[in-house]
């Protein structure tokens, strides 16, 4: 079944197919809360969780790496300071 486009296609089709998706990433602020998440909602399989992120399986599809904060880091949610421009002059 095809969806139906309310506005023209911006070019021709390629006839290109995603053979794998190697990886996606992106940033959360809990990347924990968040793998758990797309694991429970879309099925994700959970792969490795280096402390600092967590790759999931997309089925077939790909692989996703999930970065961000750590909630079991004694520095989660603070605040780290802003750096400052030093203007010669």
């Amino acid at each position: 079944m095809a969806a139906k486009l309310s506005a023209p296609a911006p070019f021709e089709a390629t006839g290109w197919e995603t053979g794998w998706l190697d990886p996606l990433s992106f940033e959360v602020t809990n990347y924990k809360e968040s793998a758990s998440f797309y694991s429970n909602l879309l099925g994700w399989k959970e792969t490795y969780d280096e402390g600092s992120q967590h790759e999931l399986m997309i089925g077939e599809v790909g692989d996703i790496i999930v970065r961000g904060g750590n909630p079991n880091d004694p520095n989660f949610g603070k605040r780290r300071p802003q750096a400052t421009a030093q203007c010669a002059g």
